[in-house]
């Protein structure tokens, strides 16, 4: 693979302009155009270090007699490491990005199949009219090898549309599917990482990995199960340090409970109910222990914050007993199997709605959105539309305001984090929402052309399109603007009643 320079050229000649500067004193404008040139010349330098890490990686191969062992390193990530300033793992982002880079391994011909062996056929001489039949000229084995077609993460890396860290985070998302499925995601991933930063890439790309091995997530699945464990240490200073690992069955009702307590302080605090200074930490500090409290004397009152779990679940998965089901708690997915155990040991049978369907347009006869509404918001929007957070976290929040005749019905509603609803409204970005997406357009001074940006779970689907309508995360069907139909569970608190809601 021949290395082009010519990106980075023009990178380092655009930076040459920010000789002298003094980022504290650049107005906005000038601050945003310098980091993007500084980024630009990053960028670029990676993809050229990429294919030399990537060629000493594959010289290093040898053990003993390997590159990197030549030079005095373990690896060739310690070498890379070493000399780029790098850490082991940003190295191996880098050498995979250079693989990513070469052409395809072409398939080794199988030879002749064993049998007599054929008649030679005879090459008829060039003719006096085609002279040039039959010479070397314009040969395969002339042409350069960059003309060979590289796969699209390799094209988009090279041209400067995906960074070095992305390509390593697609190539391995597509370790061990078979080619025509890893071409399909291939080419849904590059598209994705031209508009995601790197926490939603890798969520996407874990996205693609559940959906297409189901058996190796089940397998994941009771590994980490396994592997959960508390551990509770008295430190010298008096304090009491509890550490633990927990697999997502076993964290969901910890972490529901959780998020309701904060949350309820939270708005508590907000509407002045409560003088309350705790920070979250200290909030969960205390609802841990509040718990532990109750467990000990069940006859006692609780605190009276309650919460509910709630799952998405495609029917059909739930009738074959084998799926991923989304939580609105954690991003990490649950397995259908793994969801029954849970429902068991809390002795809830989860409830298929059907028949009568809950209306969730409500016009202007309600103010406020209602418990289905939030639970539809947040099957459509997956948390946050912004930055991601649980749906616990969130509230539905109307697009056209209530007091400028903004209706309460779904497609008016969208889901942010406190946090995000003041940023939102305070930097003047503006919501939309198209065939059951939900679409951020940014300012003027952000983006001169206001191109929508998608929000919400649609960005890191592992399948369906990406701009407009279509298929949600996991490949079911956009939530209806009238009608919610699902599978629930709660977690039972005392006194609170189950089944359908």
């Amino acid at each position: 693979m021949a290395i082009s320079t010519a990106r980075l050229e023009t990178s380092v000649e655009g930076a040459r302009g920010l000789d002298g500067a003094d980022p504290g004193a650049l107005s906005r404008a000038e601050l945003l155009d310098g980091e993007a040139v500084a980024a630009a010349v990053m960028a670029a330098s990676k993809v050229v270090y990429a294919a030399f890490a990537a060629e000493i990686s594959k010289r290093s191969m040898g053990g003993a007699i390997g590159l990197a062992r030549q030079e005095g390193f373990a690896s060739a990530e310690r070498m890379i490491g070493s000399r780029a300033g790098v850490s082991p793992a940003e190295a191996r982002r880098l050498i995979e990005a250079g693989l990513a880079m070469l052409p395809p391994e072409p398939v080794p011909d199988p030879g002749p199949k064993p049998g007599p062996d054929p008649q030679p056929e005879k090459t008829p001489d060039p003719s006096p009219e085609d002279p040039d039949e039959g010479s070397d000229e314009g040969s395969d084995d002339d042409e350069d090898q960059d003309d060979e077609p590289l796969s699209p993460v390799g094209e988009a890396l090279r041209a400067g549309l995906i960074g070095a860290e992305s390509a390593s985070l697609i190539v391995k998302a597509l370790e061990g599917m078979d080619d025509e499925t890893a071409m399909d995601v291939e080419e849904r991933l590059v598209k994705k990482a031209f508009r995601l930063d790197i926490p939603d890439l890798r969520r996407a790309c874990q996205r693609e990995r559940e959906a297409y091995d189901h058996r190796r997530f089940l397998e994941d699945e009771r590994r980490r199960r396994e592997a959960r464990h508390l551990l509770v240490r008295q430190d010298p200073d008096g304090m009491v340090t509890l550490t633990g690992r927990f697999d997502a069955a076993t964290a969901l009702p910890i972490v529901a409970l959780l998020d309701a307590h904060v949350k309820d302080a939270f708005q508590r605090r907000r509407d002045r109910e409560l003088d309350d200074h705790r920070t979250a930490g200290q909030i969960r500090a205390d609802a841990l222990a509040d718990l532990a409290q109750h467990g000990l004397d069940c006859s006692t009152m609780t605190n009276g914050v309650k919460t509910t779990m709630v799952v998405h679940v495609d029917l059909e998965d739930l009738r074959r007993d084998s799926g991923l089901v989304e939580t609105e708690h954690l991003s990490t997915r649950l397995s259908v199997e793994a969801l029954r155990g849970l429902l068991a040991d809390a002795g809830v049978i989860p409830a298929v709605m059907g028949g009568q369907s809950v209306p969730l347009d409500l016009g202007r006869r309600e103010r406020l959105f209602t418990r289905y509404q939030k639970i539809a918001l947040a099957r459509r929007d997956g948390g946050c539309a912004w930055c991601g957070r649980p749906p616990a976290w969130c509230d539905a929040h109307h697009i056209l305001e209530w007091s400028k005749g903004g209706r309460t019905d779904l497609s008016n509603g969208v889901l942010l984090c406190h946090s995000c609803h003041m940023q939102l409204h305070a930097t003047g970005w503006e919501i939309e929402v198209r065939g059951g997406q939900v679409w951020f357009i940014p300012p003027p001074e952000v983006d001169p052309s206001r191109e929508p940006r998608l929000g919400g779970s649609a960005r890191v689907a592992s399948s369906g399109p990406d701009a407009g309508g279509g298929a949600r995360a996991g490949g079911s069907p956009p939530v209806s603007p009238t009608a919610i139909h699902g599978v629930r569970a709660s977690a039972p608190t005392r006194g609170a009643p189950t089944g359908l809601f």
